[in-house]
């Protein structure tokens, strides 16, 4: 089964947020611990989002000109709340802003736009304090 997620990143040359989708392993402890482990500075993150459309991280199946620019990455995570009460489809969304990665988790806050520190959401899966969605 997929776990439907979207990969953003702030350009800091356009003031413009790029976000490509990754239909598989969008788990903190799956795409989460991979975007941390090698996806860690700018150019790494610029690269795997401008690739487009990812089956899995770096396995593109679009040719780039997938990618969305936007201006408010708390508008989309607005806009995701609201489609997934119709009918659950991006579960996260990671976003690669100043050396960090965040995170948006459906299932932890469903009604609620909040990102947060990829590290953490992490450490609590692993500690359970998220539960096993």
């Amino acid at each position: 089964m997929s776990t439907r997620n979207l990969i953003a990143l702030f350009d800091n040359e356009n003031q413009k947020y790029l976000v490509s989708y990754c239909h598989w392993d969008g788990h903190p402890l799956d795409n989460g611990q991979e975007l941390l482990s090698s996806y860690n500075d700018y150019d790494k993150a610029m690269e795997l989002v401008k690739g487009g459309d990812m089956s899995s991280l770096g396995d593109y199946f679009g040719d780039g000109h997938d990618v969305v620019v936007i201006d408010d990455i708390m508008e989309l995570i607005k806009h995701e709340i609201k489609e997934n009460k119709k009918c659950p489809c991006i579960e996260y969304i990671y976003l690669f802003v100043e050396k960090t990665w965040l995170c948006w988790d459906w299932h932890w806050s469903p009604n609620m736009a909040v990102l947060t520190n990829v590290e953490d959401v992490i450490r609590e899966y692993k500690e359970n304090v998220r539960g096993n969605e």
